[in-house]
């Protein structure tokens, strides 16, 4: 065959291949297959959400199933609720607004103990402090598994610069948008970490709560510390200092002693400490109204003083020391 021949061979047999196959051109290339792709995004994010939900139900499921922390909640009005109802009312009322965290962690920590049907007084100061532990740790695991809805990331530009600014010195802030609050917790933390303490609690802003807490965990930065509106003036002495910047000092406080020995944790184990009896008017005179509470808050009240620039006498810092008092590395007293 001659190539005039070859070449119009090849070119009848390569125009009726690109009819064959639908192309317009030998250049074309073949058709993609149109894949139905409306709803298949939406329906894998909803299968995720609800792999999420069910993760986080049975998480709920198993914090009810503590017994420590069925004794917190019968104080709260979270008291009695199942699974589905807990978890439908913390993701619509997500700012602990209702939730008193203070009677989950006192009264509930007396009713743990109490239901245990033991004579508080005959026990021995160990076998108490197991208690007080057991309970404090099931706490911290509340808290811990319901940060997220419990204490939902700020969207206020000022709030959001404020934790970003507590971050970068190793502190984990939820402001919940009060970028006032934020200023004196950003303060404290300065203060305390310019007099040598590096190892901070998780600080979370409870919305509506006039009450504030410090909770303990292993380790310092396992800890909670809730901080609500002042409750207090200071200029009535009730507590030493009331703003955000002493609320924040005191509740820290709570968290450096551990709340681990039963006289720091229980008020009604004061009765029979003499040396704490013995001090109370000191305490009174020296320090504030609210120190003669307990060890515990005495301590905490001591220790917002020391932070403060505040000199005790020789006695109540033999008091502060003797009851496990924390001295920050770089304060003199």
């Amino acid at each position: 065959m001659g190539l005039e021949k070859l070449g119009m061979s090849l070119a009848q047999r390569t125009s009726a291949w690109v009819k064959a196959t639908g192309k317009t051109s030998i250049l074309q290339t073949k058709p993609i297959q149109k894949v139905p792709t409306e709803g298949l995004r939406l329906t894998t994010l909803k299968a995720d959400i609800v792999d999420l939900e069910n993760s986080f139900k049975t998480k709920i499921n198993s914090l009810l199933n503590d017994k420590c922390i069925q004794a917190g909640l019968r104080s709260t009005r979270l008291s009695g609720m199942q699974t589905e109802e807990l978890y439908h009312y913390l993701k619509t009322n997500s700012t602990t607004k209702g939730f008193e965290f203070e009677s989950f962690h006192n009264d509930g920590l007396q009713d743990y103990i109490g239901n245990k049907n033991l004579d508080i007084f005959k026990l021995q100061k160990n076998e108490i402090n197991e208690l007080v532990e057991k309970y404090l740790e099931a706490e911290n695991k509340f808290y811990s598994t319901l940060d997220d809805l419990l204490f939902p990331k700020s969207t206020n530009t000022e709030a959001l610069k404020l934790e970003e600014q507590l971050a970068n010195m190793g502190v984990s802030v939820r402001l919940m948008n009060n970028a006032k609050m934020g200023e004196g917790i950003l303060k404290a933390c300065k203060k305390m970490n310019e007099a040598g303490i590096k190892s901070f609690p998780k600080y979370r802003v409870a919305v509506g709560e006039p009450c504030s807490m410090g909770l303990p965990g292993k380790h310092t930065q396992e800890g909670f510390v809730l901080l609500g509106q002042a409750g207090f003036n200071s200029a009535d002495n009730v507590v030493l200092d009331s703003s955000i910047e002493g609320i924040t000092f005191h509740e820290t406080a709570h968290v450096l002693h551990k709340h681990l020995k039963a006289e720091h944790s229980m008020p009604f184990l004061m009765k029979d400490n003499e040396a704490f009896q013995k001090i109370n008017p000191l305490l009174e005179k020296e320090v504030s109204i609210y120190s003669k509470s307990n060890i515990n808050e005495a301590l905490s009240e001591i220790f917002t003083g020391l932070m403060n620039g505040r000199k005790f006498s020789n006695k109540i810092m033999q008091f502060y020391k003797d009851n496990g008092g924390y001295i920050t590395p770089n304060l003199s007293v």
